[in-house]
């Protein structure tokens, strides 16, 4: 599905962070998303270097937004995490 990124104009398929703003979603490429705001889930996913589809397989194989939001929060709060294959202990 072609979207654009609020961030660079492009219209594309690439992978998007996808962001709920006042009911309204607005999409980034994740790389327009890191450099704009130093999102840390779209510096973990930017940092493979990839593109389009490799970048979509690399997302769905490793997951490196979850990793990093994992890495920010406080381990009782890891578990909340949807698709969290992590939990905390105690």
């Amino acid at each position: 599905m072609d979207r654009n990124c609020i961030g660079c104009g492009q219209v594309d398929d690439h992978p998007r962070h996808v962001i709920d703003v006042g009911g309204v979603d607005t999409c980034w490429h994740h790389d327009c998303h890191y450099r704009a705001t130093g999102c840390p889930v779209c510096q973990a996913v930017s940092e493979a270097g990839l593109t389009g589809d490799e970048l979509r397989a690399h997302i769905v194989e490793n997951d490196p937004g979850a990793a990093a939001v994992e890495q920010q929060l406080d381990p009782s709060e890891v578990a909340e995490v949807p698709g969290s294959a992590v939990t905390p202990e105690g």
